[in-house]
């Protein structure tokens, strides 16, 4: 099951509200059905307890009860759906008018001054044309509209409760939707969804500590490799010099610090200094070990005069 459907499976599971808030969530399901007017009423969903939810909706406000079917366009679908199919015009007519003049519509029209009433609205629109992707992928919420005053509605809403949707069009769809992590945890839990909400904020801690490993253990192998580049830099000046002088040719203290690095090119300067036991210290090594390079490169220069 998508973790879309697992948020949808947890709001439904929180059924007892107001009439209101019940009111308003039925329009935020309305708003996102396949076709919605006074005629005919079809509400389509890939999880059938959102269609389960929504008849029961209809059955608490309206006592008119429906039931849940498969639906298939054609052979081709991919998907799995369910339907929630309305045909009796009275009962659609009767549905339409309260929201749009009559027993609902007050609640609806003040719906942004009542954050209860908003929220279940919020739930609504979910249930209905709501995805989330699992958090251990991405962060994006979304809610996709076939009318665009549903969509500038949404956004309203949302809005009033102190969010700031972004808006796009897909495929003649209406999208409203949320990128950042922290507005999508807070509509979670806004909406009920409480144990998912939990899940996203569990997964940002699980990214974050990875990232911050991998900087570490870029840093550290950057670190690494850095070292080793400078060790074979100055392993290759000795050799130079050997050659060409002789390891006499070097003063006595270059000469100890020469041989050392010879027989550890592998080694650190703080575990140089660590092994000669404090007769050079970690800036001393460095600063022979440069001069012996120096030396090497004006031994080249002058050859090649």
């Amino acid at each position: 099951m998508s973790f879309s459907n697992q948020v949808k499976n947890e709001i439904c599971d929180a059924y007892k509200m107001p009439e209101s808030c019940k009111a308003s969530l039925l329009y935020g399901l309305l708003c996102s059905a396949r076709i919605y007017n006074e005629n005919e009423i079809e509400f389509l969903s890939e999880c059938k307890e959102v269609c389960i939810y929504f008849s029961k909706l209809l059955g608490r406000l309206y006592r008119y009860n429906v039931d849940v079917s498969r639906f298939s366009e054609n052979k081709m679908q991919i998907k799995e759906l369910y339907q929630v199919k309305i045909t009796d015009k009275i009962a659609c007519k009767t549905i339409c008018d309260s929201f749009n003049c009559g027993k609902y519509s007050q609640d609806i029209g003040l719906i942004s001054l009542d954050e209860a009433i908003t929220w279940a609205f919020i739930k609504g629109i979910f249930l209905g044309c709501g995805s989330v992707s699992d958090p251990a992928t991405d962060y994006h919420l979304e809610f996709t509209f076939k009318e665009k005053n549903h969509a500038v509605f949404s956004e309203n809403m949302l809005s009033s409760l102190g969010f700031l949707p972004k808006r796009t069009m897909r495929r003649d769809n209406h999208i409203v939707y949320f990128k950042d992590s922290s507005s999508i945890e807070d509509i979670l839990t806004g909406m009920g969804a409480i144990k998912k909400s939990l899940e996203l904020m569990d997964s940002k801690v699980i990214k974050d500590l990875r990232n911050r490993i991998n900087r570490r253990n870029n840093c550290e192998t950057a670190n690494l490799k850095k070292t080793i580049d400078v060790a074979f830099k100055q392993v290759s000046a000795i050799n130079f010099i050997v050659a060409k002088r002789g390891m006499d040719f070097l003063p006595e203290d270059l000469q100890s610090i020469a041989r050392f690095r010879l027989d550890n090119p592998e080694m650190s300067l703080s575990t140089m200094a660590k092994e000669l036991s404090g007769e050079f210290s970690k800036s001393g090594i460095d600063r022979r070990l440069k001069k012996i390079v120096q030396i090497a490169e004006e031994l080249n220069q002058s050859k090649g005069k």
